[in-house]
């Protein structure tokens, strides 16, 4: 509709712009360190930030953490829920998020230094792995249902259905 959500990575916050008056209407905290992607989901009224974790950062000397995607419910403007952005709990810290996509059919997905991660935006469940190559770019192509992946050689790209299962 009328509002869009930026995250704010130096003070772990995302913000909620009305539009019409271009003014911030809710500032909330981000219970993840580096809140960075936003995705946003008008079907479930809700918004997906990705923070990145801890230790991810240039200027961050802290020890890795694992990177979530943050769910906030639009109209209460409250937090609702968090995924860690991994498969395995073990490689969690390791992970680092290089975009974020939100789907029409109710799922976004993540794409990491080993994989493509879905997250289902109804269910908030859990991260599944679901391709296994390197990408650090991700775009949503709505009209033809397509997810568009940039290989880190920057000049290669997969294109997939819209729920990733073909390439």
């Amino acid at each position: 509709g009328n509002q869009v959500c930026a995250a704010v990575q130096d003070i772990d916050t995302a913000v909620i712009i009305d539009t019409r008056t271009n003014r911030v209407e809710a500032s909330i905290k981000i219970n993840a360190p580096s809140p960075t992607y936003v995705i946003g989901d008008p079907d479930n009224d809700l918004f997906g930030v990705v923070a990145l974790g801890a230790g991810k950062l240039e200027e961050d000397d802290e020890d890795p953490t694992s990177p979530f995607m943050v769910f906030i419910n639009i109209p209460s403007r409250a937090e609702i829920g968090a995924v860690e952005l991994s498969s395995r709990a073990n490689e969690a810290p390791q992970q680092m998020p290089m975009g974020a996509i939100a789907n029409n059919s109710q799922f976004s997905f993540v794409p990491v230094q080993n994989g493509l991660l879905l997250i289902n935006t109804r269910s908030r469940n859990r991260a599944a792995a679901i391709q296994f190559e390197a990408y650090d770019q991700i775009y949503y192509h709505g009209s033809r249902a397509e997810i568009v992946t940039v290989k880190p050689d920057g000049r290669s790209i997969d294109v997939f259905s819209e729920v990733a299962d073909t390439k």
